[in-house]
């Protein structure tokens, strides 16, 4: 066989000489030449690239421009670059990643064909400096494509731009710099003066617009993003009543991308809710992304709104009134929490199972609710990705939030049924201090598969967590907490434990200064715990110091261990960590805060990003 390949590629060297000599690269085909170089343009264009500098630190770089496949094209042979240089649909990409010199080049050479202008990439190059190149594109006749942040007197211009009829525009994302206050971005209305571009994308962030002026680019609309900071205040006098946001979205079914971030139009009045609620049901078959942000009864009416096929990329976020009562707060999220679920059983054969459980008490209140579509196998994929549904809550903080309800999930999980059979990865960020050992169990006791955990700013929610590591986990029969040695611990398939950004410094009930560090590893024992499979604990942005570790005899790495490669043990969100399976033999440093002085630093490889 080996000798056969050999023959064979022996046979290819003589016969490439001969196929350069019919054919050379030099002397193909105009028309062929001229559209590769139009969809090269379009996969590979000029860009900003960061370049670090000789002999300097790792902060120290410059920006240099990429011509991308320009410069390829350009430079194999006289009769490229003649062509390259002469054909206007080469040149029709103006970015801010180019100079002032190359943008007046690229506007001359695209001669009179459409051009497409995005300064948003480079938005900090947007400056009152390049208003007239504005002026001239937007005045060219010829704009197909416009990106671009704005300023107060850019808005006024494109205000003047957008009331002028036009035939050409396809994709319009406008962005305001900063905060102007919520009336002087506004999209003029009609839009085009009445006329009908052929727009495909329409991306608005902090503009104001009526949903009424969509309606006549039904037949080409396919994406659509509103979004307004949460600062903006509220006002149905921006984007108009409820009805007239459902009778948008009724006339727009060849959307593909809907994002709507707080602009969703109010819901009527209590006496027309009803009404609301019984409104037919709009069917968007072509949607493959659904991403809605807004108050949480506004993000309810909208999940029945939408009929959404099954593979589509699902996600829900609201915002949840603060001054509510825990009772009310925890009604409403359960409500929305079963429609979503709702949706994912009624789709139980498309939707894969929730496998990430995520619950946040970061001082906020909100809800983030996202599903993927079912991957399909490949069987020529040798690992593909697993599908991923995942079900968050920011919920409060303080022992009066929706974390110390345990009632409030039981009811939440028992919803769910089938979809959390398969939970494999749980992140809890800054629960409170009310959830003890008996909770854990309670809650997450039957989430067997379960192999990863993740406790991010969680304060001494990681004691009560790490003594249900060591606490038996009753049988279906057994009404008691503690039952006998045989019986099997919580997680029995756990092979990760993150702490992120933990204080190991944080005082105990006994306001003595002992380290949590200590009183972790002093309720948990790891030798028990890990007897059966191998562990990681993986530490990461935490004020641990080595003289700790050495006080209860685990590893800490020395100068002479090798961090590099795969026995760098990372925290990288839940994906595969690499390294030798052992207990606690490596673990994972950003940074420390205490015992570590600049020799250490440099020893250990600080200076490199570990």
């Amino acid at each position: 066989m080996h000798a056969e390949l050999l023959a064979m590629g022996q046979a290819m060297q003589l016969l490439m000489p001969q196929r350069n000599s019919l054919l050379p690269v030099s002397r193909l085909p105009p028309e062929i030449l001229e559209e590769v170089f139009h969809w090269m343009t379009i996969i590979d264009p000029p860009t900003l690239v960061k370049e670090s500098t000789p002999h300097g630190s790792r902060d120290d770089w410059v920006l240099r421009l990429d011509l991308g496949w320009i410069y390829g094209a350009t430079h194999v042979c006289t009769h490229w670059r003649r062509l390259a240089c002469a054909q206007p649909l080469f040149w029709t990409r103006i970015t801010g990643a180019l100079s002032k010199r190359w943008r007046d080049e690229f506007f001359i050479r695209s001669r009179t064909a459409l051009i497409d202008v995005d300064f948003l990439a480079q938005a900090k190059l947007y400056n009152c400096a390049i208003s007239a190149e504005l002026h001239q594109y937007l005045n060219s006749g010829r704009l197909s494509g416009l990106e671009t942040p704005c300023e107060l007197g850019q808005v006024i211009e494109l205000r003047d731009f957008l009331s002028r009829p036009t035939s050409l525009l396809r994709n319009l994302h406008l962005t305001v710099a900063w905060m102007m206050g919520p009336y002087n971005a506004y999209l003029p209305l009609p839009l085009f003066a009445g006329s009908i571009p052929p727009l495909e994308s329409v991306e608005l962030h902090n503009w104001s617009c009526r949903w009424t002026m969509f309606r006549p680019f039904a037949s080409s609309l396919r994406s659509l993003c509103i979004t307004r900071k949460d600062s903006i205040p509220r006002s149905d006098q921006i984007y108009g009543p409820w009805e007239d946001f459902v009778d948008c979205m009724r006339g727009l079914p060849l959307l593909e991308s809907l994002k709507l971030h707080r602009c969703i139009s109010s819901l009527p009045s209590e006496g027309s809710r009803s009404e609301a609620s019984s409104v037919e049901s709009i069917p968007l078959l072509h949607l493959h992304e659904l991403d809605l942000y807004d108050e949480l009864q506004v993000i309810e009416a909208s999940i029945r709104l939408f009929k959404v096929p099954a593979t589509s990329d699902f996600r829900v976020r609201c915002v949840i009134d603060s001054v509510l009562p825990n009772e009310a707060f925890v009604e409403r999220t359960r409500s929305l929490t079963a429609t979503f679920i709702e949706r994912c059983i009624a789709y139980a054969d498309q939707v894969a199972p929730i496998q990430r459980l995520s619950i946040r008490d970061n001082g906020t209140i909100h809800i983030d609710m996202s599903t993927c579509a079912q991957y399909l196998l490949d069987e020529r994929e040798d690992d593909p990705e697993p599908p991923e549904l995942a079900l968050g809550f920011d919920a409060g903080s303080g022992d009066g939030s929706v974390l110390s309800s345990l009632d409030f999930f039981r009811n939440i999980l028992e919803e769910g049924g089938p979809l959390f059979n398969e939970v494999e990865e749980l992140d809890v960020n800054g629960a409170s201090g009310a959830w003890s050992p008996e909770a854990w169990i309670d809650l997450f006791g039957r989430f067997e598969l379960i192999d990863t955990v993740q406790l991010i700013r969680s304060g001494r929610a990681t004691l009560t967590f790490t003594r249900a590591l060591n606490m038996k986990v009753p049988p279906p029969n057994n009404t008691g907490n503690i039952i006998s040695r045989s019986a099997p611990f919580i997680f029995p398939k756990l092979e990760v434990i993150g702490f992120k950004e933990a204080d190991f410094y944080a005082s105990t009930p006994r306001k003595s200064q002992r380290p949590l560090w200590s009183a972790l590893c002093q309720d948990c024992n790891f030798e028990l715990w890990s007897r059966e499979h191998p562990r990681y604990l993986v530490i990461e942005g935490c004020t641990v110091t080595p003289d700790v570790m050495r006080e209860f005899g685990y590893i800490w790495p020395s100068a002479e261990d090798n961090f590099e490669g795969e026995d760098m043990v990372r925290w990288d969100g839940g994906h595969h960590i690499p390294g030798e399976q052992s207990l606690l033999d490596r673990i994972m440093w950003e940074r420390w805060d205490h015992g570590v002085n600049e020799e250490d630093d440099e020893d250990l490889g600080a200076g490199d990003g570990l």
